[in-house]
């Protein structure tokens, strides 16, 4: 059971309520955060959010959210996992012959490129890429 707010208080409510639908009318689209900060900052009226946003939910005035706005995210892709620390230290993504796109993962230590499941050595690894670009241009 809740308290009887006093008169006092509705009356401070019932005036912020007719700035709060003055603004309202002429920026529907704007939320109780919005409001509370042109009130406070460009009219100066010193009020707690919660109560902005407590009378614009008691009045049916809170904007509701556009779920047809909401980010659309896509699936992760898989990650390289290090079998020791410092194991990565650059990666970039490269076209084989076919085109497909796959990474290119360097080493620190053993001096092999990782490219899809297998390992060749980093010249082994250039010549193919030189060999790769050497063919596309050549079509």
């Amino acid at each position: 059971m809740k308290r009887a707010k006093s008169q006092s208080v509705i009356n401070r409510n019932l005036a912020l309520l007719d700035q709060i639908r003055e603004i309202k009318t002429d920026h529907p689209l704007w939320g109780y955060r919005r409001v509370r900060s042109y009130l406070k900052y460009r009219q100066g009226v010193t009020v707690n959010k919660k109560r902005v946003q407590r009378l614009m939910k008691e009045q049916n005035l809170i904007v509701t959210p556009d779920v047809r706005l909401k980010a659309k995210r896509g699936p992760i892709r898989p990650k390289p996992h290090a079998e020791y620390p410092n194991h990565f230290w650059g990666d970039r993504y490269d076209q084989d012959q076919n085109g497909i796109l796959g990474m290119a993962v360097f080493n620190r230590r053993p001096r092999l490129v990782h490219q899809g499941d297998h390992r060749l050595p980093l010249r082994a690894a250039i010549k193919d890429r030189r060999l790769a670009q050497s063919l596309k241009q050549s079509r």
